[in-house]
Order: C-alpha cells, then sequence, then structure tokens
C-alpha cells in the first residue's frame, strides 16, 4: 500500500494560539510547583530533587490540558440545559 505523503509536512505540527497559551499556562504552574515543593515555600515540606520534578511536571500538565478544555469550551460559548434537553427541563418542573 502507498502512502501519499503530504505537501507541507511542517503544517501538521504547527501549534495554534490556544494550543500555546495552554503550554505556557502549564509550564509557569509546572515552575511554581517545582520550587514550592524543591525550596519548602509557603511552609511546604522539603522534598528531594526527583518528588520535585514529579509533581512540577504532573502539575503543569494538568494546568495545560486544564486550560485547554476549558478555552475550548469558551469558544462554543455557554450552553444551557433547557436548550439541549427541553423535556427534562418541563418534567423537572412539574408539581406532583
Amino acid at each position: 500500500m502507498h502512502l501519499k505523503k503530504e505537501e507541507n509536512s511542517q503544517e501538521s505540527y504547527n501549534m495554534d494560539q490556544r494550543q500555546k497559551n495552554s503550554s505556557g499556562i502549564g509550564t509557569m504552574v509546572g515552575i511554581v510547583f517545582f520550587f514550592t515543593y524543591y525550596y519548602g515555600w509557603f511552609g511546604m515540606p522539603l522534598m528531594d530533587l526527583v518528588g520535585s520534578i514529579g509533581i512540577g511536571f504532573g502539575s503543569g500538565f494538568s494546568g495545560s490540558v486544564v486550560s485547554y478544555m476549558m478555552s475550548r469550551d469558551s469558544e462554543s460559548g455557554p450552553r444551557s440545559a433547557m436548550a439541549e434537553h427541553p423535556e427534562f427541563h418541563q418534567s423537572v418542573n412539574k408539581v406532583y
């Protein structure tokens, strides 16, 4: 089976602005958490280098994913539960 080569192979690797913002936020969160645990800022217990790197990476990755998902939600606009499922809204307001 012969695969067709793309014209511009780098085009699929370009990040849009939303992804850049999310990775920047994740980097900042990771740095703050790393220094917080490594140097014991804010009364946190001191931790070794490997543990601090792990917490910094995990927190930074989580922050970037949450930021990316929140930016996707705000792009589509707020959704009303009444607009999506009017039959559910009517059944909730029934008086028995």
